[in-house]
């Protein structure tokens, strides 16, 4: 017999489930610095903040607006998300120091 089998059938018979993975919260993302797509900076900031980030074509140009949790958007678009997670990111910063 081989003995390869003598040792495998063991461990065959011993099969287990993994618990089921657990979503990454986007937080723990962006403590690890991981760049965020639009969708999870959006919830990220709506976690710490209350706002979003809209993104919607306009011209054929993606844009990125601030919108206050009443659904009304602050300001002016920006143009990049690099550049709107540059200038949100204290707000992140801050509202995650003081959980």
């Amino acid at each position: 017999m081989n003995p390869l089998l003598i040792l495998a059938a063991p461990l065959a018979a011993a099969s287990f489930n993994l618990p089921p993975a657990r979503p990454i919260d986007p937080a723990d993302l962006w403590v690890a610095g991981v760049a965020l797509t639009a969708e999870e900076f959006s919830c990220l900031l709506e976690e710490c903040t209350w706002r979003t980030l809209e993104q919607v074509v306009e011209d054929g140009e993606t844009v990125f607006y601030l919108v206050d949790p009443c659904g009304d958007r602050d300001g002016l678009p920006w143009l990049d998300l690099a550049d709107a997670v540059g200038d949100l990111a204290p707000m992140i910063d801050e509202a995650l120091c003081q959980e």
